[in-house]
């Protein structure tokens, strides 16, 4: 991509949602990504505070059912730890971009930020808790 003169090959998105992101994020992500040279992008993660494993379904009798296959009784502590997208950075190169149409493939690095720099502002209530996050002086 040609603009101004310069020549850019790869794509950031920082979403406006993700207030709490600072700059030692983005320049950690960039480093990351760039020196992975078989990475097809990254993307923001946080660790869940709930577990999905621990979510059940409540089926047409109104029961109970898991929806993933681990032991009902399992520890929590025993379960693995699992990530969900944060939406403050995502990053590839533009043609990958093009050609996969989306940030997400089987080579993404995870690019792992703390719970409070990671609220992704999409309700008012996210917005009320982002208000109380920086009042309280957590981020």
């Amino acid at each position: 991509m040609k603009e101004s003169g310069n020549v850019y090959d790869t794509l950031l998105l920082l979403q406006p949602t993700s207030p709490f992101r600072k700059a030692e994020h983005i320049d950690n992500s960039i480093k990351k990504f760039l020196s992975d040279s078989k990475a097809l992008s990254l993307i923001s993660v946080t660790e869940n505070i709930k577990s999905p494993y621990l979510s059940r379904k409540i089926n047409s009798k109104s029961y109970l059912e898991n929806i993933f296959n681990v032991e009902s009784e399992r520890r929590r502590q025993d379960i693995p730890v699992t990530y969900y997208i944060n939406g403050a950075i995502y990053l590839m190169r533009i043609n990958d971009f093009e050609k996969y149409k989306t940030f997400q493939t089987s080579k993404t690095l995870a690019y792992e930020m703390p719970y409070y720099n990671s609220i992704d502002i999409d309700e008012p209530m996210d917005l009320k808790i982002a208000e109380l996050y920086y009042k309280q002086k957590l981020i």
